[in-house]
């Protein structure tokens, strides 16, 4: 047998027109993530320290001092929406300023969130990626297969079965649970030859092939009364017709 390569920098090269492509995208989605991890470093405890220190001293009316001390806060989300709320005029109403602190928070999010619709694009596109991959190994496989001669179709290569398939279908008048119970035994029967030999019974290796057929013969003798033949089945199969 041939040994196969099965070293991962040699298969990302057999499969260059989809693995590089991923490959790209997984160390984009890295570099985001990674990106994302180390900008919003210590924003949650930023945010609760910068509003620990604001509360008290807007409290006590020290506007003045409350701009100063968000001035000279480390720069995080919270500090810009504070710095927009303190920068507002005294007498606004409080309607404007809610409207103010709203919008800025919602600036705030959306500023966290950057890059990460990136993340959603290539997780989208990634598995469709990895379908053309996939389609184009199985043309490639079939290409291997038609230059080795190991491919199409040859005379008996079915060798009969189509025909049991044809009487399973009959018998079972489309009943799927029938076609089940039907195939498992002329599955069985098919696979007597192998269990004759575990068994340890020596038969003509004519009369084991013989016994499926035979098995057809008997089940359309008992039940070719209330068989049907399937009206489409003598009928060329054409794309998109019924």
């Amino acid at each position: 047998m041939e040994n196969v390569n099965l070293d991962l920098v040699q298969l990302i090269k057999q499969g260059a027109i989809s693995t590089y492509p991923l490959l790209a995208c997984s160390i984009v989605v890295f570099g985001i993530v990674l990106e994302r991890l180390w900008s919003l470093r210590g924003t949650v405890s930023s945010t609760l320290s910068l509003t620990a220190q604001v509360v008290p001293v807007l409290a006590r009316g020290d506007l003045k001092g409350a701009v100063e001390l968000v001035g000279r806060h480390r720069p995080c989300p919270a500090r810009r929406v504070y710095a927009e709320l303190l920068s507002a005029s005294p007498e606004a109403p409080l309607t404007e300023l809610e409207w103010v602190a709203d919008e800025r928070q919602f600036e705030a999010v959306q500023g966290c969130g950057a890059y990460l619709w990136m993340l959603g694009t290539i997780g989208s596109a990634a598995p469709f990626i990895g379908l053309f991959g996939t389609v184009m190994g199985i043309i490639r496989a079939f290409h291997h297969m038609a230059i080795a001669g190991t491919g199409g179709f040859q005379d008996f290569l079915t060798q009969g079965q189509g025909y049991m398939a044809i009487v399973i279908a009959m018998l079972a008048r489309g009943r799927p649970i029938a076609v089940v119970l039907a195939s498992l035994l002329f599955g069985i029967a098919l696979s007597l030859s192998d269990l004759l030999q575990i068994a340890g019974i020596n038969l003509s290796p004519e009369v084991v092939h013989i016994l499926p057929f035979a098995a057809i013969i008997v089940a359309l003798m008992l039940f070719a009364r209330r068989a049907y033949l399937p009206p489409g089945l003598a009928l060329p199969y054409v794309s998109g017709a019924r």
